[in-house]
């Protein structure tokens, strides 16, 4: 079963650590107004309802170097991401970003 941490006790305790280090659970940085950082892991559902985490770099994916890559990168094409379990391994699905 996935392990997914209550937006209450992230917001009592902060975010959970998995055993390779990484926080992980559902972003509340909007909730929270930045006191709270993104977690490493972010809860999302991929393909077919798998409820698991993606990476936080991969969410973000390349980020642009100059006005000219921004606007390229803002017209880019769906991809997709590996969706993990909460020790952001084994990858159990997949993430599409914009699609």
């Amino acid at each position: 079963d996935l392990v997914i941490p209550s937006k209450e006790s992230i917001l009592k305790e902060g975010y959970p650590t998995n055993g390779n280090g990484q926080t992980y659970g559902p972003n509340m940085g909007d909730l929270i107004l930045g006191e709270l950082e993104e977690p490493d892991l972010m809860l999302a559902e991929g393909e077919n309802g798998t409820i698991g985490y993606v990476k936080k770099e991969d969410l973000n994916g390349p980020q642009p170097k100059t006005p000219e890559e921004a606007v390229k990168l803002n017209g880019a094409k769906p991809r997709e991401i590996p969706l993990y379990d909460v020790d952001g391994e084994p990858v159990i699905g997949k993430f599409w970003i914009g699609k």
